[in-house]
């Protein structure tokens, strides 16, 4: 084992002794570390606040089923679902048995025969079979990541109550939570 190295740092050679090879090895271990770090916290963080969301969502949910039969014979599916998103300060989807959309706060009722069949949706099979679902991924109908919660409901025609909201809230204070934790971890090494 040589007591000096050579390393080639912007064309420039150098030598390395025991203490340099000592000091690149911990910035490697040090790196690797905070590396790892970052990922945990990210991924953890990401975790616990998609529950939170989903929780959010899941409620706002429920209320709306329960009080949907009520509200339905006064105002057709689309008008109600804009109603209901006005209310809940979310998108809302109204669906029927099938998983055809009948309403949505997001979308003109002019243009709803455009959008397609919902019933593929995991949230939404989650709910025709009587289940709460949820899901997190792009809409196809308003371009942008979303997170859905379904709840199935009796209120003919109406069959599934979903409720979503956009996931950039979360990514925002996912990045930032990132850029903590690599910054603690940049701060700690120079202790």
């Amino acid at each position: 084992f040589p007591s000096r190295a050579r390393a080639t740092f912007g064309g420039t050679s150098m030598t390395l002794g025991i203490r340099g090879r000592l000091f690149v090895t911990s910035l490697a271990v040090l790196a690797l570390a905070v590396t790892v770090v970052v990922a945990y916290v990210t991924t953890s963080l990401r975790a616990a606040l998609e529950e939170r969301m989903t929780d959010d969502l899941r409620s706002r949910a429920e209320a709306l089923a329960v009080d949907l039969p009520a509200a339905r014979p006064t105002l057709a599916p689309p008008a109600l679902a804009a109603e209901l998103g006005r209310r809940v300060l979310a998108r809302v989807t109204l669906l029927d048995e099938t998983g055809r959309v009948l309403g949505d706060s997001q979308v003109a009722e002019s243009e709803l025969s455009r959008v397609e069949n919902h019933g593929d949706r995991p949230e939404v099979r989650a709910a025709l079979a009587g289940r709460i679902g949820s899901s997190s991924r792009a809409s196809a109908t308003v371009h942008h990541g979303m997170l859905y919660v379904a709840v199935p409901v009796r209120a003919p025609p109406i069959a599934v109550v979903r409720v979503a909201s956009p996931i950039d809230p979360l990514e925002i204070a996912v990045a930032r939570g990132r850029q903590l934790a690599l910054a603690g971890g940049l701060l700690r090494s120079e202790e």
